[in-house]
């Protein structure tokens, strides 16, 4: 048995009031732990409501109030100590000019743009808000711009959970294509904002290095 069978088993049986607790907490921990998967959970949930066994807002509140809670912690995060930390470790994909870039990038007009969009970007979720606080966002923005983009995909999903004429196997085929699409994307896109960066700053070193000849 698969986590997601276990998901599906636990809510259909377990009490109404456990269901929530488990929708709220099923909805932060995909921050923290991005595979984890809190969306084909709410919209398992959504597919009780349409059953009648669960009612719609408590569903709604219980996930967007954890998905919520998630985003802000990891804000905090970045705001109080990920700079320092991502410093100090200098990864090779999260290295100190990288981090320097990044926080130009969300103090310009990009960074709201970037929060409001990120619930509809499975896998990256965790690092904008991260990356937001490394950035000094204002945190009343931040939290506006996350739980707008969280109420407006909790809508969705509960939408497509509840009106759809399918069955359950279904529904979580067409959200999983809907990840795996959106994850290649980006995916590829960063692949390519990589090659460029790593080109630009190859001819830098070369003009350089030319230079001083």
């Amino acid at each position: 048995m698969d986590f997601i069978e276990f998901a599906t088993l636990f809510m259909q049986t377990k009490t109404v009031s456990v269901v929530f607790v488990f929708i709220f907490f099923a909805s932060t921990a995909e921050y923290f732990f991005p595979p984890f998967p809190g969306d084909t959970i709410l919209l398992f949930g959504a597919f009780l409501v349409g059953r009648g066994l669960l009612p719609p807002h408590w569903v709604f509140i219980s996930a967007t109030l954890g998905s919520f809670a998630g985003s802000m912690v990891l804000y905090s995060f970045g705001a109080t100590k990920g700079r320092k930390y991502f410093l100090k470790k200098n990864y090779k994909f999260f290295s100190a000019s990288r981090v320097q870039s990044l926080e130009n990038t969300f103090r310009r007009k990009w960074g709201g743009m970037i929060i409001i969009i990120n619930r509809f970007t499975p896998g990256f979720r965790s690092f904008f808000f991260v990356a937001a606080g490394i950035a000094k966002m204002p945190a009343v923005m931040v939290a506006i711009y996350s739980f707008t983009s969280i109420v407006v995909w909790n809508i969705g999903i509960m939408y497509i959970g509840y009106r759809a004429g399918l069955n359950w196997k279904d529904l979580r085929y067409y959200l999983n294509v809907y990840s795996y699409t959106i994850f290649t994307i980006l995916s590829v896109i960063i692949a390519i904002y990589a090659i460029y960066w790593v080109g630009k700053m190859i001819m830098k070193r070369r003009k350089n290095s030319q230079g001083k000849q």
